[in-house]
């Protein structure tokens, strides 16, 4: 068990392997880390597990308690993530809670259903060990486990002792060799940190500075033993009413949802089950100006890329060219007066929206999944994004609002204009800064995801932002777009989008300021230097993300000759690619979703027609009979 991530399924795993008949004579081992609050409930399963196997006629297994293997990234991902740290705070700490599971596991009763494997380079806590050990007679059910390479004097004098000492190191093949150094490099790293026993090991001498220095960290971590509580660091529930933010003046990162707990992941399935069965009978959306709704005769179906188009999910009522003209006159007069609301009161209102989309998190993640195919972890963290950007904008707005200077005054009306393929955070992030900025705007999202935005607005809405400062609008025809963003109401238009569209409402709408973010061709390049896994781990993920939809996917690999006539390379690269699992959204385990749509001639010509020089390193395979899933595919050469 190496990563937090990955600690409940490798336990799992180990647990129902040796579960099967043919196993049950087998001795197995798995590693437990004190650097976790939690170990010791990790260890009281596996106890619990051995000892039902032993009364059944199975044979005992084995921990490898370690102090910890994985410091440095469980810190970072739960920095990104914005989760509690999942390991103890301090060195001490781990250390108490090393010798505290050893005063359990070195008991008679647990040691003989419980093989101990002490791995250790402290020679305090290997000492500590021995004498427990031989106190309670459990000796042969414990070994010392060490690192070949590093500190070779320790090994020799367990064994001078007649004590069974296991030695570690990567044993590969040639050509998989850097996955070795990375290993030991690793460890050397870990081995030469500000608090580890062997950074100070070269040349001790009892009694000196650095002697004493390990002394009194053993010794207190000795005293600390005795009251030590496990406990888990994350407990993030899903099922339970987010906490509220109280600090509307200083900015955090939302946490997205840890799907390493299992709480989290029972209430994601629940999530997916109810949107599954989603139906347009049950989701209607009218046309709607201010506070008045009305419906049309002009209807757009949406239906489930994951199911074959077979399954009508919703139903949107289409704007006519009448109705588009009242939704700008609504946003011209601003006859809720958002432009007068102060800025403390714009802030405090929208993060009352961050809470109702936190609130939401589970409908809004569903309505992306059956809306444009967006697999349960991308929806997530658009919500979180999302959430971010209501709280950002109006407290960066502060900084303008302090100027002595400068003032400001809102522009009028802001015409948003996003893209289908992040159809949740990027319009939260155009409508939150208009509004913060006391603008009124008028959202016209993508037509294909129009639904998930009418979710997020019922957001707004619901948080106190008046519905005649915040409009949606889907037309029936283009006609009634170009119209909209050559209005002279418009005084700004937040364009996410294709650069032909920025263009053509350039010559559209000259006078009228535009923030438009366009796309282009995404490249990486990988050397001969570089981390070859690491480099395809962040290739594959850039590339097939989103199933490829997104302007910062990468399109182009571009490899040095040492690289790209690498086998290796190149066969790992074709294995990550093919493990990636692929298909409907309702399947937690895919991977790769459905795209949006099944008519894009210029990825049917890619697959039709190859340049001189290339193979297909995956060709393309689809897996639904629609062709909207289709498995990561790799052209190589040219």
């Amino acid at each position: 068990m190496e990563e937090y991530k990955d600690s409940e399924l490798t336990l799992d795993v180990f647990k129902s392997v040796l579960s099967l008949p043919q196993f049950k004579g087998y001795t197995a081992g798995i590693v437990v880390q004190a650097y976790l609050p939690d170990a010791l409930f990790f260890y009281d399963e596996i106890l619990e597990f051995s000892r039902a196997r032993i009364a059944e006629g199975g044979a005992p297994v084995k921990v490898r308690l370690v102090k910890g293997a994985n410091l440095q990234m469980e810190t970072i991902v739960s920095s990104l993530k914005g989760w509690p740290n999942p390991i103890w705070p301090g060195k001490v700490d781990v250390d108490a809670n090393y010798l505290y599971i050893l005063d359990k596991a070195l008991r008679p009763e647990n040691a003989r259903v419980v093989h101990i494997g002490v791995a250790s380079h402290n020679f305090f806590t290997i000492g500590y060990a021995f004498l427990l050990s031989r106190e309670h007679g459990v000796e042969p059910y414990v070994t010392f486990e060490m690192l070949e390479g590093m500190a070779n004097h320790l090994p020799r004098v367990m064994k001078g002792l007649e004590k069974q000492v296991i030695l570690y190191t990567p044993v590969v093949r040639k050509e998989h060799f850097l996955n070795a150094v990375s290993y030991l490099v690793r460890r050397l790293d870990e081995n030469t940190g500000e608090d580890n026993f062997l950074r100070y090991s070269f040349n001790l001498k009892p009694e000196g500075r650095q002697w004493n220095f390990l002394r009194d960290q053993f010794l207190e971590a000795y005293q600390k033993k005795d009251s030590v509580r496990p406990h888990k660091n994350r407990n993030q529930d899903r099922n339970l009413p987010p906490v509220r933010v109280t600090d509307i003046d200083t900015f955090r990162n939302e946490p997205d949802t840890d799907l390493d707990l299992k709480q989290n992941r029972r209430w994601a399935l629940q999530v997916l089950k109810k949107w599954e069965r989603m139906r347009d009978s049950e989701f209607v959306i009218p046309v709607q100006f201010g506070d008045r709704q009305e419906r049309t005769d002009q209807t757009k179906k949406y239906y489930d890329r994951s199911k074959n188009d077979q399954v009508s999910v919703c139903e949107v009522q289409l704007a006519s060219p009448k109705q588009v003209e009242r939704i700008v006159e609504i946003a011209d007069r601003d006859t809720s007066g958002w432009r007068t609301i102060p800025l403390a009161e714009r802030n405090a209102i929208l993060h009352e929206a961050a809470e109702q989309l936190s609130s939401r998190r589970g409908d809004l993640i569903g309505c992306m999944s059956a809306i444009t195919g967006k697999t349960f972890v991308e929806g997530d963290m658009e919500v979180s994004e999302a959430i971010n950007f209501c709280r950002y904008y109006p407290i960066s707005f502060q900084a303008f609002d302090r100027l002595q200077a400068v003032e400001n005054s809102p522009k009028g009306v802001v015409l948003v204009i996003p893209p289908w393929n992040f159809p949740l955070a990027i319009p939260v992030g155009g409508v939150a800064a208009g509004l913060a900025a006391g603008n009124t705007v008028i959202l016209k999202p993508a037509t294909v995801a129009y639904p998930i935005a009418w979710k997020f607005a019922e957001c707004f809405w619901d948080a106190g932002v008046p519905k005649e400062a915040l409009q949606l609008v889907c037309p029936a025809d283009r006609g009634s777009l170009n119209w909209l963003s050559a209005h002279p109401a418009i005084r700004h238009t937040i364009l996410t989008g294709g650069t032909e569209t920025a263009f053509k409402l350039q010559l559209n709408a000259p006078r009228t300021p535009l923030s438009a973010e366009t796309g282009g061709k995404n490249a990486i390049i990988v050397t001969g230097s570089a981390d070859q896994d690491k480099a395809i781990m962040n290739v594959v993920a850039s590339a097939f993300g989103n199933a490829g939809q997104k302007c910062s996917a990468c399109s182009l690999l571009l490899l040095d000759r040492k690289t790209y006539e690498s086998h290796s390379f190149k066969n790992k690269l074709r294995d990550a690619v093919t493990s990636l699992h692929t298909g409907s959204v309702w399947e937690p385990d895919n991977w790769v979703g459905p795209m949006v749509t099944n008519r894009n001639e210029k990825l049917l010509h890619a697959f039709e027609h190859l340049e001189p020089g290339e193979e297909w390193l995956v060709p393309p395979v689809f897996v639904d009979e629609k062709k909207y899933i289709l498995r990561p595919t790799v052209k190589w050469g040219g």
